[in-house]
């Protein structure tokens, strides 16, 4: 059997977002062919060394496009590192050898918010208030006071361990109080 050879595109550095016309796109982001490579030896470890390549540490995830699905947000299949996703993604390549030699990956990253979610996905909206003087005092508004806070709430007047001969404060550093 002869060598197909088939080029990956990484499209990175932008987001999937819905257009005027309400479409998935990749949006504001850039795209970079690499070298032709053997579609028998495709492997997600060389394909996360050439995203890393551009200049990246980390991703939340990779998407390759399948070619049998003309809609982005339909055709749009999650990289797994399994053999699974692999062996699927190499696949739509060879029955695609012979329009386009390319596979395109998709990269969603750390930094962004997904700006599009399932349809059937709930997705809230609402602000988060860090302002406790209107938190509600119920038990189930989710919020709730650490131990941490209250270190820093001072002693009740008269409060017997409350003396000058206290090592160190709440922090585990020294304290700031000297002993004469």
């Amino acid at each position: 059997m002869a060598t197909m050879w088939v080029v990956p595109v990484f499209h990175y550095g932008g987001k999937l977002v819905r257009d005027a016309s309400g479409e998935l796109v990749y949006a504001a982001g850039y795209v970079e062919k690499f070298e032709e490579m053997d579609v028998d030896h495709v492997n997600y470890e060389d394909l996360v060394k050439l995203y890393k390549s551009l200049g990246f540490r980390g991703f939340k995830r990779l998407f390759w496009r399948d070619f049998n699905v003309v809609n982005l947000e339909i055709g749009l299949r999650w990289l797994a590192r399994d053999d699974g996703t692999i062996r699927e993604l190499c696949d739509n390549a060879r029955a695609w050898i012979a329009i386009t030699n390319e596979f395109h990956i998709y990269v969603e990253h750390n930094i962004d918010v997904p700006q599009f979610a399932p349809m059937h996905a709930v997705v809230n909206e609402e602000p988060i208030s860090l302002d406790k003087s209107n938190s509600s005092s119920s038990s189930d508004d989710g919020g709730y006071e650490s131990v941490e806070d209250e270190a820093y709430k001072p002693p009740p007047p008269g409060y017997e361990g409350d003396t000058d001969s206290d090592a160190s404060d709440s922090e585990g550093e020294p304290s700031s109080k000297t002993d004469n």
